[in-house]
């Protein structure tokens, strides 16, 4: 390979979300106000707290990006359980069973 086929630098421009926590409108504001980007990242809690799950992964999910599952997303989908959480267990009672995965 060529020295200057190695040095190339390429400019991609990530847009990043965190901690979400099945809040739908703060999510749809983030997203109507996120500058142009070429993937999202998505580093995990996509459910939690909100009253929203299921229509947060739906977004999530059509956002097309790479996804890290957090620890809310891991207690939500039943990998992974947390005794005495209960903002946990209600959010995976709402979600559906098809978003869990």
């Amino acid at each position: 390979m060529a020295e200057a086929e190695r040095n190339v630098e390429a400019d991609i421009r990530a847009l990043i979300l965190s901690d979400i926590h099945a809040n739908l409108p703060a999510l749809e504001a983030v997203l109507a106000a996120a500058p142009q980007h070429d993937v999202v990242w998505n580093l995990g809690d996509i459910v939690g707290y909100g009253a929203n799950p299921n229509e947060v992964v739906e977004l999530a999910r059509k956002l097309d990006g790479i996804a890290v599952r957090g620890n809310h997303d891991r207690a939500c989908s039943g990998t992974w359980t947390l005794v005495g959480q209960r903002h946990m267990r209600r959010n995976g009672r709402k979600s559906s069973d098809q978003h869990k995965r």
